[in-house]
């Protein structure tokens, strides 16, 4: 939204101006830096994705057995408790 508005300005004055070739070149850069920090994204969350997912699997490992030990104990635990 903030962009929006920024580039709404930067056109309005190269029109009070009269260079139009100054806002034809807001609008091609505008476009290009938001490719360009979707790419530098993608790159950067692709990279450390690996790691996460490990970090992930290795939580929900320990939670599963967590709730095994519970499971575990109630098999071998045959007597009722007085």
């Amino acid at each position: 939204m903030y962009l929006a508005g920024a580039v709404q300005v930067a056109t309005s004055q190269a029109a009070a101006t009269g260079n139009p070739a100054f806002a034809a070149l807001i609008w091609w850069l505008v476009p290009f830096f938001a490719v360009l920090g979707a790419i530098i994204y993608v790159i950067w969350v692709s990279k450390f994705k690996d790691k996460y997912a490990n970090e992930t699997n290795r939580s929900v490992d320990k939670f599963q057995s967590f709730q095994h030990s519970f499971r575990e104990e109630t098999k071998n635990d045959t007597t009722p408790n007085t």
